[in-house]
Parts: C-alpha cells; structure tokens; sequence
C-alpha cells in the first residue's frame, strides 16, 4: 500500500553500469537489519603448523597400525592417527569475508576490483562538475578499465 505521509530518505543511485540511474526510498517506519558478514572457515596452513604436523607424523608411533594383520583394519586405524593429527596441527579458524571483496563473476581478478574505483570517483566527478576535462578522466578511465576487463574475460 502506498502511502505518502511515511517519512523516509530517498536518492538516486549513480553508476554507469546501465543507461539511467536507480532510484530507492527507505523509510522510517520500518526497522532496518544489519546482516553479519559471511563467515568462512578455513584450516590454518602456516608455515609453522606444517612443520608441526611434519614433525608429528615422523614421530607417531604406527605399532597399532603394523600390528593388525586386516589390511583394512590396518589402514583404518593409519587414517584415524592421520587425521587426528591432522586436525590437532593444522586447526580450522573461522573468519569474516568483506563482502565488498567478494569477485561477482570468476573472471574478475584483483585488478580489475583496483581499477573500478577510481573509475567509480571519476564518473561522480563527471555527473557532479562536467567540465571537459572530468569528462576526458572518466573517458580514459572508462576505456582502460573496459580493455582490461575484454582482455580478462577472453583470457579466463
């Protein structure tokens, strides 16, 4: 239902990804929820958890493993000192990941999120004061960030 009496704050979206700009409207009636950020657990492969877990395995003691005479018994329990080792040296860590570094298709690499930035500066500059020589940056930053992202896509 609309109604025009709720007060809120409304703007407009610039970026040149499409033709016309778009438009929101957040209003003050309703509660606005911050989302976490993604969490990713990862095992921690350091240098010095290697060189731990290296030094485990040369001195595990393997009796249990080479008295069961069931090679299947036997690699049972080789796996089980392996990955209780395993996981006792090389530990999970949970971590956030920064949304904003999140790549939106495969193909984009590191240089390419580097470069849309002052791309991104140049454009505001460009709608803000169109003088001519904001609109030449913008263009010549446009058209190296575009060469650049052809090349990756043909590349990947």
């Amino acid at each position: 239902m609309n109604n025009i009496t709720t007060a809120g704050k409304s703007g407009i979206i610039i970026t040149d990804l499409a033709d016309n700009f778009g438009t929101f409207f957040i209003s003050q009636a309703q509660k606005t929820k911050h989302l976490p950020n993604s969490l990713k657990t990862t095992k921690m492969f350091s240098d010095a958890n290697i060189f731990k877990f290296k030094e485990y395995l040369e001195h595990m003691d393997f009796t249990n493993v080479l008295a069961t005479l069931c090679t299947n018994e036997a690699y049972g329990e080789f796996i089980k000192l392996y990955k209780h080792t395993f996981e006792t040296c090389l530990p999970l860590r949970t971590c956030k990941i920064n949304n904003k570094a999140l790549k939106r298709e495969q193909w984009v690499t590191v240089g390419i999120l580097i470069l849309s930035k002052p791309k991104a500066k140049c454009f505001v500059r460009k709608l803000n004061k169109p003088t001519t020589d904001n609109i030449a940056a913008y263009k010549e930053h446009n058209r190296m960030f575009n060469r650049l992202k052809r090349a990756t896509k043909i590349n990947y």
